[in-house]
């Protein structure tokens, strides 16, 4: 695409393959190769097939929002860390608490492209709308189908083939489980 400074990057072939090899994060790469951020991701979105976006975005074997989950759960655990040590008077931990907190929030914060700090929070319901979506695979697959299409109109097309993905997965499961 003309307009995307990534596609017509002379060094194109380098962004992706650093995204691909999957040690780096989108902020490094953008960081390490001097490109904007905001246009790699755009780039990542909208421009690359979706075999290469999985490689990007997704640890092998867990699925992004499992990610997310988990590292949420750490945010959870490390608060509650903070304030058991923090009761007993134990500032170094509480110091080395908030320290664990800073990392994991900001690790979280970029691989999910999150700018803003107070976004963090809409997280939550991102979550549960992100279920809501897998139990409509599970109970209605064309229903599932119109909102993988209305994804695609949005040029979020990650987020299609990750609805049709599911609504296959179910397909094959409820197959077996008749046969």
């Amino acid at each position: 695409m003309a307009s995307c400074t990534i596609c017509t990057h002379p060094r194109r072939d380098a962004i992706e393959r650093a995204l691909a090899s999957g040690s780096v994060s989108i902020r490094g790469v953008a960081d390490r190769l001097d490109v904007g951020r905001e246009a790699l991701r755009r780039h990542v979105r909208g421009h690359l097939t979706p075999a290469m976006r999985d490689a990007i975005s997704n640890v092998p074997g867990i699925a992004p929002v499992s990610l997310a989950r988990g590292l949420l759960d750490s945010l959870t655990a490390v608060a509650d860390a903070i304030e058991d040590a923090e009761a007993r008077g134990e500032i170094a931990l509480v110091y080395r608490g908030a320290e664990a907190r800073a990392r994991v929030t900001a690790v979280l914060a970029d691989r999910l492209g999150i700018e803003k700090p107070d976004a963090l929070g809409d997280l939550h319901a991102a979550e549960a709308i992100a279920g809501a979506m897998a139990l409509l695979a599970e109970r209605d697959a064309d229903a599932a189908h119109a909102l993988a299409d209305t994804f695609d109109e949005m040029q979020r097309h990650d987020i299609a083939h990750d609805i049709r993905d599911r609504i296959r997965r179910v397909a094959t499961l409820r197959g077996a489980l008749t046969a």
